[in-house]
């Protein structure tokens, strides 16, 4: 602990050892000027943790003082000259308790320059439009209420925080590609901040220039950046996130996304009215930040400099190459070969395996499905698969399984349409389907809407106006189609295209070593990444189980056992089969493998595999199969054998319904 020179007036930081009161310290500490003129004391409730414990290894003198306790701040205060403070709303989500902290700190006698961390009364400044932002008008309380003081204070405004941008409002969707989607317009001004880096050289300035600032407010941000410049120095910054843009969030998408964080409805509407703020009525009001940056000593952070050492873009897109990202619906004309450009596929997880009241549901009650969910997110799975229809025999109740586990506030989910009746795609049913959804789910959105196959007794216009308009209701991030033909993909594109809709942008069919046929049309995210069981070598014992997914007394055991029970596909497996076991291999494994690291999936353009499993067990199989890698030359030959087997005789199994 460093002892107080004589010489030196004394500065309090209070709330030291969080962004900003950290900041201020180490500025203070690191500057020859202010080094030179203050002795720096960090007021922190804990200062035996790390972080109070680097603070005085810097020189500063810890102390301990907690805001709701009004004897320890008149301790840490004696004799201090300047004080630095910070109050937080969020630490107990508390108007009334954060103004009683700032009013404590004010009524404290002695000192000679007060800095308040404040922010503008945003009630006041859009006359009641957006009288919801509460944690901005609780600080400008404080600060109104330390002006009636008319004590020797100035006032530090942080402007919108830096970090909120990477791996938050500016991400790589499953798909692989990158975005900044926040709920107000292109030209938006905001005022971007750092934090950690940048309150010390404000405040720090404050202080050495007290005849300047007493009694005004500094404005603590970089500059005014609207979304359309933040995205463009980022891909100037990145090219490898390629054609990364700028959405605009309907207001009730970002307050579905604030849902699946767990955030309450006022918490909701006070973060989409602090957004509202900057086009509406400016962040600082329409303030210029010229006075602000006069009194600077130090340049503060650029954006493009701090995009450039966040780890959340840097980690993911400097290897990369401009042409790596594309969409997840596209077509392939030949098969990559492995090589150091390739990137594993995504791996998901599908939950046709949930549910209830049904022989296809083999995780039935909260307790075994909330072991899945917990090795999946000890795995490092974020993201589910699910579908109206789910399980076989009793839909919905795979979704209403995962909505009583709250796997939205842990997971990325996405859904599908009921799809498999006739008019399932009218406009009243695609509502229908996906209000259920989400109300099963507990969420306000999904990441992505399927329709899960195509109704083709329903009219492309008329199925895809019905899904623009969930769209504009906010429900889903993005639109895919599932089991559809390549020509139907094309004509539903087309019918967005000219009309202006939500466009499809992920395609999910069947996809392995025996169902190959879409290659040469599509590239599809996969389905069923093991041909569902074949190398397996259980398929012809199992076929006739009752609840296996080849009972055929089932619709979707009827339609495995039309696809995949062919004499040449049944004989090629099982040589596979064989010669797997003889090589000490699974024949599960060895298909999922082959459908990882071998087929034309990659993950440098967003493809994914759905995983399946019907036991604990065989999804940590699953899980151990996909981390192998690659098998050896002579087993992939033989996989593709089967292709060769299957296609030559005519017996190929398509790739859509």
């Amino acid at each position: 602990m460093a002892q107080t020179t004589p010489s030196k007036r004394i500065i309090v930081v209070i709330g030291a050892t969080g962004k900003q009161g950290g900041s201020v310290v180490k500025s203070l500490l690191a500057d020859p000027k202010a080094a030179s003129q203050f002795h720096v004391k960090a007021v922190t409730r804990d200062t035996n943790k790390e972080s109070a414990k680097a603070l005085a290894a810097l020189g500063a003198e810890t102390i301990s003082g907690d805001l709701d306790n009004k004897d320890s701040l008149t301790s840490a205060i004696a004799g201090a000259y300047g004080v630095f403070a910070v109050t937080n709303f969020w630490e107990k989500v508390s108007g009334e308790v954060e103004e009683a902290q700032g009013k404590t700190i004010a009524d404290e006698q002695g000192v000679k320059h007060l800095v308040y961390s404040s922010l503008l009364n945003v009630t006041k400044l859009s006359n009641g439009v957006l009288s919801g932002v509460y944690h901005f008008d609780s600080k400008a309380n404080v600060e109104e209420y330390i002006r009636s003081l008319n004590i020797p204070a100035s006032f530090f405004l942080p402007g919108f925080y830096m970090s909120n941008l990477p791996g938050k409002s500016i991400r790589q969707m499953p798909n692989g590609k990158w975005g900044l989607a926040l709920p107000i317009p292109a030209d938006s001004p905001i005022p971007l901040f750092d934090t950690e880096n940048d309150t010390g050289i404000f405040v720090k300035a404050m202080f050495l220039n007290e005849e300047k600032v007493l009694g005004k407010r500094i404005y603590g941000a970089t500059d005014y950046y609207t979304p359309t410049e933040i995205i463009e120095q980022f891909k100037q910054l990145y090219p490898a996130a390629g054609d990364a843009r700028f959405n605009q969030l309907p207001h009730e998408v970002f307050k579905g996304i604030m849902a699946q964080t767990g955030a309450p409805e006022v918490i909701q509407e006070e973060m989409l009215q602090n957004m509202r703020l900057m086009p509406e009525f400016g962040y600082y009001g329409g303030e210029s930040l010229e006075f602000s940056h006069s009194i600077l000593s130090n340049q503060p952070t650029t954006w493009e400099e701090f995009a450039k050492k966040a780890p959340e873009f840097s980690a993911p897109l400097r290897k990369k190459t401009h042409e790596e990202n594309k969409t997840m619906l596209h077509h392939v004309s030949s098969s990559p070969p492995l090589s150091s450009s390739f990137a594993r596929p995504h791996l998901l997880f599908g939950t046709a395996s949930f549910g209830t009241n049904s022989a296809q549901a083999k995780f039935q009650s909260a307790e075994t499905a909330q072991l899945v969910l917990d090795l999946l997110r000890r795995r490092g799975i974020t993201h589910l698969d699910t579908a109206r229809a789910y399980p076989v025999g009793s839909p919905g109740t795979s979704e209403a399984l995962l909505g009583r586990l709250s796997a939205p506030r842990h997971f990325t989910v996405s859904t599908k349409v009921a799809s498999f009746s006739p008019g399932a795609h009218s406009a009243r049913g695609i509502e229908e389907s996906v209000e259920r959804s989400l109300e099963a789910l507990g969420v306000g959105k999904v990441e992505i809407l399927y329709l899960h196959a195509p109704d083709r007794s329903t009219g492309w216009e008329e199925t895809c106006r019905a899904v623009d308009a969930q769209w504009r209701k906010g429900r889903f991030e993005r639109f895919g189609l599932s089991n559809f033909k390549a020509e139907e993909v094309e004509a539903m594109v087309g019918v967005c295209e000219r009309e202006g809709l939500v466009r499809p942008s992920v395609y999910q069919g069947r996809y392995n070593a025996v169902v190959r046929g879409g290659e040469e049309e599509l590239f599809p995210v996969l389905r069923s990444p093991t041909a569902v069981g074949l190398f397996s070598g259980s398929t012809t014992s199992s076929m006739n189980t009752p609840g296996s997914r080849w009972d055929t007394s089932t619709p979707m055991g009827k339609n495995y056992s039309s696809t995949y029970l062919k004499p040449s596909i049944l004989g090629a497996t099982q040589r596979v089969a064989d010669a797997a076991k003889t090589a000490g291999l699974d024949g599960h494994a060895l298909a999922l493998r082959w459908t990882i690291y071998h087929s034309r999936l990659d993950g440098k353009y967003g493809d994914a595999v759905v995983l399946g499993a019907s036991s604990l067990k065989q999804l940590e199989a699953n899980l151990d199969a996909a981390d192998a890698g690659p098998l050896e030359e002579d087993m992939v030959k033989m996989v593709e054998g089967v292709w060769e087997v299957v296609k030559g005789e005519g017996e190929a199994a398509p790739y859509y319904l």
